[in-house]
This record gives structure tokens, sequence and C-alpha cells, in this order.
């Protein structure tokens, strides 16, 4: 379906539907949603706020983040020559 890509200090992590990233209180993690080629990205939810695909948080106790992806449809379109 989709992914998201975190990349923190130290290390980085890649997620596909659910990931868990333990750092201390205060540490700063960048999120990117990568959605597959039948989804789109729609916005986050949680501690995150926007729909542009890379985010940052400064992290509190219990923080959590949200990638929402919606489906896109696809068409496929067939011809048949005479």
């Amino acid at each position: 379906m989709a992914k998201v890509s975190c990349t923190s200090s130290p290390g980085d992590v890649d997620c596909d539907l659910q990931c868990t990233v333990l750092q201390a209180a205060g540490a700063r993690v960048d999120l990117t949603a990568i959605p597959d080629l039948s989804f789109q990205f729609e916005g986050w939810g949680g501690d995150c706020q926007g729909n542009e695909a890379s985010t940052s948080i400064t992290l509190g106790d219990g923080s959590s983040c949200s990638a929402n992806f919606i489906p896109v449809a696809v068409m496929s379109v067939r011809s048949r020559c005479a």
C-alpha cells in the first residue's frame, strides 16, 4: 500500500504499515510518507499536522503520528484494432 520513511538521529527506519521509533523525549524525528502507485498521500494525523509528504516532530511522552493515504482509481484501457 504505502510506506513511511522515518529519519532520526541516530539511524533511519523504513516502515510499511506501522512502525515504532524509540527516541528520548525532545528528539527531533523527520517523517516522509511514500505512497505506492495506487495511493496518494492525504495528510498527517495525530501529533503531526499538514498535507506535505515530509514533516518533522519533536517527540514528547507518547507522541504519535499517522500518515493517511487514499486509493487512486486506476483505469485499464484496452484497444482492439480491426
